[in-house]
């Protein structure tokens, strides 16, 4: 994940090899985005999330905005189904009283 200082105020799923090449590939594209200064950008490596894998564009090195909750617009938490995240597809199913 690339974002700037402060990953709540917008981050985005970069696929690569190495943090050096992760934070090429967001110095590069996000910029003036996410963030203004190199000093800004900040790269977490997301563990055993395979269903971000799903949004690969390709098999070569690359960032992209991942699909986002709906509901509370959050990313890399749980995998997007019908466009809600696992805790807002509960939250919806329990409001509608659904199983």
């Amino acid at each position: 994940m690339g974002s700037g200082e402060d990953q709540s105020e917008g981050a985005c799923l970069i696929f690569a090899n190495t943090a050096k090449e992760a934070k090429k590939i967001l110095w590069q594209k996000f910029r003036g985005e996410l963030f203004e200064e190199f000093t800004e950008c900040r790269i977490k490596w997301i563990r055993n999330e395979p269903y971000l894998f799903k949004q690969m564009k390709s098999e070569k090195s690359h960032g992209l905005y991942p699909l986002a909750c709906d509901y509370c617009e959050t990313w890399g938490i749980s995998e997007i189904i019908d466009g809600y995240c696992e805790d807002c597809r509960f939250d919806r199913a329990k409001h509608m009283g659904l199983k």
